[in-house]
Order: C-alpha cells, then sequence, then structure tokens
C-alpha cells in the first residue's frame, strides 16, 4: 500500500484487508528485525531512517521477499504489505527481485491532501502524546508526493485501487 509517512498504514487497511484474509506486512516491522537481527544492510537501514529517506530498493525487496517467504513457510499465502513500494525505484527493484517468487494483484494508493495529512498528524498526537515534527513532516510528505508519481504505471499491477484517506473501514473492504 502506498500512503505519506507518518501515517499509520499497517493500521489503517489491516482490519478490513484481513476479512479478505490477508496477513499484514508492515515494513517498519521489517526494517526494524534487520536491525535487530544485525542483517548485512542494519547500517545502511539505521543512516536511510535518519536522513529521512528511503531504503534502497534492492535492500528493501530483499527483506521482503526473506519475511514473506518466512510466512509462506508458516502456511500463509495473501498478504498485504504496508509502505511498499515507496518510489519508482522500489517498484522497478521488485519487479526485477521478486519476479516469479511473489505476484502482486493489486496496488492500494492512499490519498491524502495536504490538510488531511495534517489533520491525522494532529490525531496521532492525540493519541500517542507525542507531537510530531511538523516541519520534519512536511518535508517527507513533500518527498513522498514526488518520488509516487508514477509508481502505479511501474507496480506491473492492472489493478489499482485509488482511495481517500477520509474513507471508513467498511467503504474500504468494500472497495478492496
Amino acid at each position: 500500500g502506498v500512503f505519506p509517512p507518518g501515517v499509520n498504514k499497517h493500521f489503517v487497511l489491516s482490519k478490513p484487508l484481513s476479512k479478505h484474509g490477508f496477513t499484514a506486512v508492515s515494513t517498519k516491522e521489517v526494517l526494524k528485525k534487520a536491525i535487530e537481527e544485525q542483517d548485512d544492510s542494519a547500517n545502511q537501514i539505521e543512516e536511510c531512517i535518519q536522513n529521512g529517506v528511503n531504503v534502497p530498493g534492492d535492500t528493501m525487496t530483499r527483506l521482503l521477499i526473506k519475511h514473506l517467504s518466512e510466512l509462506t513457510n508458516e502456511g500463509q499465502t495473501r498478504f498485504y504489505v504496508s509502505g511498499f513500494p515507496r518510489c519508482e525505484e522500489n517498484s522497478k527493484t521488485w519487479l526485477t527481485l521478486a519476479k516469479g517468487i511473489f505476484k502482486v494483484v493489486a496496488l492500494i494508493y492512499v490519498s491524502y491532501t495536504r490538510k488531511e495529512y495534517e489533520t491525522e498528524l494532529d490525531e496521532m498526537e492525540q493519541v500517542t502524546g507525542v507531537k510530531p515534527d511538523f516541519e520534519e513532516m512536511t518535508k517527507k510528505y513533500d518527498y513522498f508526493l514526488q518520488n509516487t508519481k508514477n509508481v502505479d504505471d511501474d507496480f506491473g499491477t492492472k489493478k489499482l485501487i485509488k482511495l481517500s484517506a477520509t474513507l471508513d473501514d467498511n467503504t474500504i473492504s468494500t472497495k478492496v
């Protein structure tokens, strides 16, 4: 699923997609696991996070393939991956490295206007008690918008599901 940074991508679609038998996979959790397990890419991942840039597609794709393969070995076969692809480079790398391993049937793109995004950040502060750095998050939001312009064209799926950030769980479930 393609969402702007700082919104709880994993939470937004996990519930409606679980109704359809999908296992939610959070790229944030995949990256945290790689760091905790001191994967070869741990330092690179930490540096990307510190600098607010995307983890390179080859690294992210390798980690996702590994994680999805582990889940497949446990008998799970349908996945919703939140936070991926982040940019065109992620899409192209996935198409190259995951070809024949995992098939993407749809790309879910949730659009936020700048106002909806700011409202989401305000709500996050109310829930978590942590005040987001609005300047930093706006910078990340602009980076997201610039880097996801053609993801849907490049990702190799014929089914693009565009959703508004204002939809409720039932509407999302119906559209998916």
